[in-house]
């Protein structure tokens, strides 16, 4: 009967989360994504004509790893030029990343049942994450790989394992780390948490710590060869990373514009940026990123509104097909930084109960190896989301995370007593009001791309 009531409830959140892509593939269909989505198309349609080891386009700027994937799952006849969204690549993103839930709920179900259910209603029912899964972009097959990562470093974590299962998992997340590394370079963050976790994990694993090691190592290498093969072969520089990225434009255009849309309305350059208040383009030209060190009056601010905006929802789809801003807007954007806030409540709960333990005379565990990856992560994805110019779409980790974090919050808080209600409530809604007014705030900041700065050139859009 208790299985039966779990498969209902299972299958009643994956009808959610169906029914949510669904509607978000209407509306992909008729707003058809462009710039980035129709250039992985190009270059899949290459890779699919020449094989991967082949001269493709644009091999210099983009890493290999979506562009295979969307070449594996789609025909010649569905890549080349417009839409940049095609249903097949949508279908097979969608179903992988329902997998990936599912898997990290049986993962966790054992352990902890409210959370494993947290977990399976964070990320099935979350808008701000079910919005990138369809898309034909690196972030569609990034939720499910960041959401398989945890539950592998869940499985490790949460259960003593055999040697020979240990080994598979840790080879398996390598794995799944080194393809997100040339999924999407940005991933060099997701690279540092999984790195933290091995080594706390393999210190705790006593003499087999060389096999684990080796496993560990082997696991990167796999996914990561291929594109130093062929960034030696074609542009003689053996690097995982694109040979000509975007990092240092993305540095660069980050000290005068604290945010980016794309603009896919037809009205204007396809570029929109949020202009900086707090340093000023000569500054930014004569100084550079060291403003940060040097103008911290004016860095540190920076820091801080790249962040927010990096996890501000104001225009919710990627791309712009309207620039007045949506009906929509005001809900979504509450319901962003509430979940944000419930978010943060968990999290702050979870660390404290796990320090309070820690002065009570518990011992270090290997559970605390979820917690170590989880807050790696998040502090890595800020830190790097701090000195760029972001878009909404780089808080993906992050969106991720608070889901489950979120519905966690609110498990506890209903059942806390009435003040401690009231109390969560009110600063609640005093941080979803200056939330909402930073945001509009930061509307007022958009302009259309300055010509005035340096172009990056190298960018498909």
């Amino acid at each position: 009967m208790l299985g039966l009531r779990k498969a209902g409830y299972l299958t009643l959140w994956c009808a959610v989360a169906i029914a949510v892509l669904v509607a978000l593939y209407w509306h992909n269909l008729n707003y058809p994504p462009c710039c980035d989505a129709e250039g992985y198309g190009v270059i899949a349609l290459g890779i699919k004509r020449v094989g991967l080891f082949g001269p493709w386009p644009f091999s210099e700027f983009r890493t290999y790893g979506y562009p295979l994937f969307v070449s594996l799952v789609s025909s010649e006849y569905d890549l080349p030029g417009l839409p940049g969204f095609t249903p097949n690549v949508a279908i097979v993103q969608s179903a992988l990343y329902i997998a990936a839930c599912l898997a990290l709920f049986f993962v966790v179900y054992p352990t902890s049942r409210p959370m494993a259910w947290c977990c399976a209603v964070g990320l099935l029912s979350n808008p701000f994450v079910l919005n990138y899964v369809p898309l034909r972009l690196t972030e569609g097959l990034n939720a499910s790989v960041l959401v398989a990562l945890t539950a592998v470093a869940s499985a490790l974590s949460l259960r003593e394992r055999g040697l020979l299962q240990q080994c598979a998992l840790i080879v398996t997340g390598s794995m799944l780390t080194g393809f997100a590394l040339v999924l999407r370079p940005a991933n060099v963050v997701l690279l540092g948490a999984w790195l933290g976790f091995l080594m706390f994990r393999i210190s705790q694993a006593g003499k087999p710590r060389m096999i684990l090691s080796i496993c560990a190592v082997v696991g990167l290498i796999i996914p990561v060869l291929p594109q130093i093969l062929l960034n030696a072969a074609y542009h003689g520089i053996p690097t995982p990373f694109p040979i000509i990225g975007s990092m240092g434009y993305q540095v660069e255009h980050g000290l005068v514009s604290l945010k980016m849309e794309t603009n896919a309305s037809g009205i204007g350059p396809c570029q929109l940026f949020y202009r900086n208040p707090f340093i000023d383009l000569g500054e930014a030209s004569n100084i550079g990123w060291q403003a940060y060190l040097w103008r911290p009056q004016h860095g540190i601010p920076t820091m801080f509104a790249h962040i927010f905006n990096s996890l501000n929802h104001s225009y919710f789809f990627t791309y712009l097909h309207d620039l007045r801003l949506p009906w929509y807007y005001i809900p979504m954007n509450a319901a962003n930084h509430l979940m944000l806030f419930a978010a943060a409540g968990s999290a702050i709960w979870f660390l404290l109960s796990r320090r309070l333990q820690t002065i009570n005379g518990t011992s270090v565990s290997t559970a605390d190896g979820v917690l170590l990856f989880l807050l790696m992560g998040f502090v890595l994805t800020c830190g790097a989301n701090s000195v760029v110019q972001p878009e909404t779409r780089y808080g993906l980790a992050v969106f991720c995370l608070s889901g489950p974090l979120a519905a966690w919050g609110i498990y506890k808080w209903s059942f806390a007593n009435s003040k401690i209600k009231i109390l969560t409530f009110v600063l609640c809604l005093l941080y979803v009001v200056s939330a909402k007014l930073v945001s509009d705030w930061m509307l007022t900041l958009v302009q259309y791309f300055n010509p005035s700065l340096p172009d990056f050139h190298e960018r498909i859009c």
